[in-house]
């Protein structure tokens, strides 16, 4: 078969079933076919006929007593059904006609004069016509229905007892709609009445209507009756259905109140359902953009009462709300069938309404193991672990100054789940190593950097010394020999007497500065076995803090949920107690002699000064935990 072929062929397969399914489907598939599959036919004339052979389902040919030859229900007990079909024949005909077609309007008008039994019937009928009619095409019919109805309201009449209009109970309330949409005040105050008249047949049939119908003006009182707890469930939430088809922001600020304020879960899910209607219209978003309603917190603000959807109580409620999130975060063309394009607008819409929940998990007033987990559960709805986009999200609070928010970001990336949370949590971890080792190398710094000085200047006064020592000694030495050997060689006595006694006062000399240069000599080289004593105590403190440090890591790395605050407090008592043991052993082992501390107070001033920043360091338990450390800085001080 040729493509041109079977391109007919699955036409007429289409047609096919969607026929079969308008005359023996359920309400669901019904719905699914002329909605959703009606808009795929192409062969709209081919369609067009078949339902309107539809629209005469179950009908019989009759003569009139003018000889006229009429079409009307049969009788039995498959009339009921069949006006049924005949109502969804007409809504496939609204779905498929683009108000151009005069003819198969003429057709469902017919169809709603031949309907004479059932209610509903007329009501979906009546609802096609005005999907596919201008208000010109309409008037006459909407007026024919809503006659009686709303002569009988305005004559003050009580329809708790009997109904103005039996077989228009259903479509009358919905002429009304169709008036007070046009602006007939008399419609709108039919319409209030209805809904105030406490019996649930008017109100039903109208809460029904004004969900087809949006009618600005009956905000309020729909409002009300949404919020009256005394009201019937059922009418309760079809009326928040209704509220969420008026296009105002006001119809917002009521579907937020009744979200949070209302005991009921249906009412609750309506108001969501409405919320979503409401977010997804272009018409309302450019009225909240003019009149600049729409920021977070705001009570005109669809996203954040969404957000406070994702912690009710109810699961089902939090289901759709967070399906609701991305539905409203979703911005693309509405005729737009690029592929392209459209996964593009879903990415920014799950990246946008990840961002929204993440700024709730991070608030403070979000309870950490009740709010969070739950805010989680949506995030996974919005986001699915594969699509990444909430665990790159929530790795911006990692990082955080603020604990709080880098416990609730970890909290929601470990429960998030997924390849990327956990890389991503493997990153934080390093990245905090990293930065401990990083502020540790720098911490060691000033100390290697201070001893390595002290170091340095130890032994250049040492290298002076000596040479000093040295160079006196042989000039002295020198000295000596040179004057004795001028003295007993010269002739001249005088002069042997003089130069040989100067040369001994000038050796005497060089002997005396050579034990005045001794002595500080003495005391560098006391100074250098200090500082070697010193050397091997510095290098038992580093490894006694190593060793904690080591612990620490480990601890935060596999500790989990149990490595907390407690944690750190220990590690920091157990430095503070080296540090202190490490001066007790210096002061040990080091001598006390006033010439000999003055050759380490320089060495040992910026050590003390640090141990003096931690005054208020819990010594009891600090001498418990490091009394092993101390002993074994002792023995290596004594090796």
């Amino acid at each position: 078969m040729t493509e041109k072929a079977i391109n007919k062929l699955a036409e007429q397969e289409l047609l096919s079933e969607i026929l079969q399914t308008i005359k023996s489907g359920d309400e669901d598939a019904r719905g699914f076919a002329v909605y959703e599959k009606v808009p795929l036919l192409r062969d709209k004339q081919a369609a067009r006929g078949e339902f309107i052979k539809m629209l005469y389902f179950g009908t019989r040919l009759k003569k009139s007593k003018s000889g006229e030859t009429l079409e009307v229900e049969e009788d039995g007990p498959e009339a009921w059904e069949n006006s049924i079909i005949r109502s969804w024949a007409a809504s496939a005909i609204s779905v498929l006609d683009s108000n151009k077609d005069k003819a198969a309007r003429l057709e469902v008008v017919k169809a709603l004069q031949r309907e004479t039994v059932n209610t509903t019937a007329r009501y979906w009928i009546l609802a096609a016509l005005y999907k596919m009619s201008t208000r010109k095409d309409l008037e006459t019919v909407v007026n024919e229905t809503a006659a009686r109805y709303k002569n009988a309201i305005m004559d003050g009449k009580n329809l708790s007892y009997e109904s103005p209009d039996p077989i228009n109970d259903r479509a009358a309330p919905l002429a009304l709609a169709i008036q007070a949409s046009w602006g007939d005040a008399e419609a709108t105050t039919c319409l209030e009445v209805l809904l105030g008249s406490n019996s649930f047949t008017p109100m039903w049939s109208t809460c029904r209507a004004l969900e087809m119908v949006s009618v600005r003006g009956l905000l309020g009182i729909l409002t009300r009756v949404a919020s009256d707890v005394r009201t019937w469930p059922d009418i309760r939430s079809r009326c928040v259905y209704a509220i969420g088809k008026i296009e105002s922001p006001a119809s917002i600020r009521s579907l937020g109140h009744i979200l949070s304020n209302d005991q009921d879960a249906l009412v609750r899910e309506a108001a969501v359902d409405g919320l979503v209607n409401l977010g997804t219209s272009r018409t309302v978003k450019k009225l909240i953009e003019k009149t600049k309603n729409g920021s977070d917190g705001s009570p005109y603000s669809i996203t954040s009462h969404l957000l406070g959807a994702l912690l009710d109580q109810n699961a089902q409620i939090r289901y759709i709300a967070a399906k609701a999130l991305f539905d409203v975060m979703l911005d693309r063309a509405p005729n737009d069938e690029d592929a392209a394009k459209i996964d593009q607008a879903k990415t920014r819409a799950r990246i946008n309404a990840s961002e929204k929940v993440v700024n709730e998990i991070v608030k403070e007033q979000t309870e950490l193991e009740s709010g969070v987990p739950l805010l989680v559960d949506a995030l996974r709805l919005i986001d699915p672990p594969e699509a990444e986009s909430a665990a790159m999200v929530l790795s911006r609070y990692l990082f955080s100054e603020d604990v709080s928010v880098r416990q609730r970001a970890e909290k929601a990336l470990r429960l998030v789940g997924g390849e990327k949370a956990v890389q991503t949590l493997m990153g934080q971890k390093s990245e905090v190593l990293r930065a401990y080792n990083d502020l540790l190398t720098k911490t060691d710094e000033p100390i290697q950097q201070l001893f390595q000085e002290t170091m340095h200047q130890a032994r250049f006064s040492f290298m002076v010394s000596q040479i000093m020592s040295i160079v006196v000694f042989v000039v002295g030495i020198g000295a000596i020999i040179f004057g004795l050997y001028t003295a007993f060689q010269s002739g001249n006595e005088r002069i042997e007497f003089i130069f040989g006694a100067g040369t001994s006062i000038i050796g005497a000399i060089a002997v005396l500065l050579d034990l005045l240069v001794r002595d500080p000599h003495k005391r560098v080289q006391e100074a250098t076995s200090i500082l070697l004593r010193i050397k091997v105590i510095f290098l038992g403190y580093l490894r006694q803090i190593h060793q904690i440090d080591a612990t620490f890591k480990h601890e935060f790395i596999e500790g989990g949920r149990e490595f907390g605050q407690k944690d750190v407090e220990k590690t920091t008592r157990l430095i503070n107690a080296v540090m202190k043991n490490t001066m007790n052993v210096i002061t040990l082992h080091l001598p006390v002699r006033k010439t000999e501390k003055l050759a380490v107070d320089e060495v040992l001033k910026k050590w003390k000064e640090a141990v003096n920043l931690n005054p208020n360091a819990p010594e009891e338990e600090a001498s418990d935990t490091t009394e092993q450390p101390s002993s074994e800085s002792e023995s290596k001080t004594q090796g």
